[in-house]
């Protein structure tokens, strides 16, 4: 499954990340060549913050489409509006000593230059310890999110590593109890955090070395729906290109740890070559030099693309790991768990039903 960008995603990126001699050309030429704003794919859309802040550098404001400006404003607002409505959460953690820490798309809004208008941010995602689990939901809960039911949230919290929490419909966000999709240790990463304040409240952020390892894992991730998508370029530009002295050695050490050295070596391969992205040849050669194992994984569920092998080998593989992290045997029961997991229902009694529902939409006609 590729995950480079197609000719219209490259001129985009060109204009949301070249200098001054690049990004005000390629944005002409993609115009003059019938772009259209209204048009563009979902994907696309989400860099024109970002073209908005790099073409106004390089140009200044006159003569830039309004959209692209109102679009900045968007982000901005609207990420304001969902950092405040996570702060019952952040607050009633840190109030107990133990700060939870922004993650994902929260994260690099603090970490990226600019980041509250250049790139929406669809959720809030927050890590949390495992322990905190129970008081970050209770948080939400008190706060007016709605979140999982208590049969489904159980089945999350052992085989899965977030749960998805909404208010009002509008804000979402995303609890985290680990930082990536098997079981891992995330102690390292909040040992090694920093602390920010949040509208008073202390919170953590990652290093930027982990939030390179999130970008490239959740580009490789499982997301047939999501292929094309090209935000997370930009995201790995602007943060390798703002922490010059980011440290390598630790981006492939977590890269090993979580077992996913093999994804981040092919998206900073991808990287490279979709945008230039300044990744030393050692760096790709150790990640590559993992065991055969993972490997053999990242090419059945991320290079065969979508379809039912690779989700459900992805499935069996996490199953095997939860099973070993907690010292029990691999079984059918645990793999089944992880397979309601990823088709969100209750549990595996109903699996049946939904993949029944699931082969009647794909042979009956809407």
């Amino acid at each position: 499954m590729s995950r480079s960008p197609t000719a219209e995603q490259a001129s985009i990126l060109q204009a949301a990340l070249g200098d001054a001699s690049v990004a005000p050309a390629a944005w002409r030429d993609w115009l003059a060549g019938g772009g259209d704003i209204e048009a563009l794919d979902d994907a696309s859309n989400r860099l024109l913050g970002l073209v908005y802040r790099n073409l106004r550098t390089a140009t200044g404001a006159n003569g830039l489409d309004p959209r692209l400006a109102g679009i900045y404003r968007h982000n901005w607002s609207a990420n304001q509006l969902r950092l405040h409505e996570a702060l019952p959460l952040l607050r009633r953690l840190a109030g107990e000593g133990e700060p939870a820490m922004l993650f994902k798309g929260a994260a690099l809004l603090h970490l990226l230059p600019g980041g509250h208008g250049i790139r929406p941010m669809g959720d809030v995602d927050v890590l949390v310890r495992p322990h905190q689990v129970d008081t970050a939901v209770d948080a939400l809960n008190d706060a007016g999110f709605l979140g999982p039911g208590d049969a489904r949230l159980a089945l999350l919290r052992r085989h899965g590593h977030a749960a998805h929490f909404t208010l009002r419909g509008l804000t979402t966000v995303d609890l985290h109890w680990h930082s990536l999709h098997g079981p891992v240790d995330d102690s390292a990463l909040f040992a090694d955090a920093s602390t920010m304040e949040l509208a008073g409240t202390p919170v953590l952020l990652p290093r930027p070395e982990d939030t390179v390892v999130h970008v490239c894992a959740h580009a490789m991730s499982v997301q047939p729906m999501d292929r094309h998508r090209v935000r997370w370029l930009a995201d790995l530009a602007l943060l390798v290109g703002a922490h010059a002295e980011l440290d390598w050695g630790v981006v492939i050490a977590r890269a090993r740890e979580g077992q996913v050295a093999p994804a981040v070596a092919d998206a900073l391969r991808t990287a490279r070559n979709a945008v230039e992205l300044p990744v030393p040849e050692w760096v790709l050669s150790e990640l590559t030099d993992t065991p055969l194992r993972e490997r053999l994984l990242h090419r059945v569920v991320v290079r065969d693309g979508p379809g039912v092998l690779p989700a459900y080998t992805h499935m069996w593989a996490m199953s095997w790991r939860r099973a070993r992290s907690r010292g029990e045997r691999p079984t059918l029961r645990g793999f089944l768990d992880c397979v309601a997991v990823r088709w969100k229902v209750p549990g595996p009694a109903h699996l049946p039903r939904h993949l029944a529902d699931r082969a009647r939409s794909a042979i009956l006609p809407p």
